[in-house]
């Protein structure tokens, strides 16, 4: 598999825009779920939602969620977001698999949530992975009373970041206005990505969502 996709970035390595959509197509019909997201990417089609938006280890998702009380829609959304589905993903800080774990966050929602964990390869397994993701998942939106931007900030930047980002505006600000004042970048394009992404997946599943509930929306932050 890895001598595959090592041919494969060799072949599309010069693609043409419009040839980059030929090629997602066909990594779409391969199930090469990670290369097809890209490739649409460099089509810029993003009208493309099968291929870019693809519903991948659902029975894990749904069975997690439901465990949790999340929407599966938005934990799909994350694991998208987080790694476009590539369980091999592993980042620069050491973040690993489908919803980008630190090994020492694992181990302590393990903990918490009596999850059998033993060692950081195991972040390489979905199931596994998945299951820690969304008790993560469940322990920001606990702390932040339910409000899935600030959870969903808090899983990419921290816990003390997004306490330190309310403590600076004070309560004053309107949602909308306080995603766009986070000092980081990757994070507010983050929340934004997770919250569109969720609606897309609420589409995809047949679920009705809203990207946010009224009180989300209503919540001074």
């Amino acid at each position: 598999e890895l001598d595959a996709a090592r041919e494969w970035w060799r072949a599309t390595r010069n693609l043409a825009e419009t040839e980059w959509l030929a090629a997602g197509h066909l990594a779409h019909r391969w199930e090469w779920h990670y290369q097809a997201i890209l490739a649409m990417v460099k089509a810029s089609r993003w009208d493309e939602i099968d291929a870019r938006f693809p519903v991948l280890h659902r029975q894990p998702f749904e069975t997690q969620s439901e465990r949790q009380g999340l929407p599966v829609q938005l934990m799909l959304a994350l694991a998208r977001q987080e790694s476009a589905f590539r369980a091999e993903a592993l980042s620069p800080a050491g973040a690993r698999g489908l919803m980008q774990l630190m090994p020492a966050t694992a181990n302590e929602v393990a903990r918490a949530h009596d999850i059998p964990y033993r060692t950081e390869n195991q972040l390489y397994d979905p199931e596994v992975n998945i299951a820690l993701g969304t008790s993560y998942y469940r322990d920001m939106l606990d702390r932040f009373q339910d409000n899935r931007i600030l959870a969903t900030a808090a899983y990419n930047a921290g816990l003390g970041r997004v306490r330190g980002w309310l403590t600076a505006s004070g309560g004053r600000l309107p949602f909308d206005a306080w995603i766009e004042a986070i000092p980081f970048v990757e994070t507010r394009n983050y929340v934004q990505n997770v919250l569109t992404f969720s609606a897309i997946y609420a589409h995809r599943l047949g679920t009705a969502e809203q990207i946010l509930s009224p009180q989300e929306r209503q919540q001074p932050l």
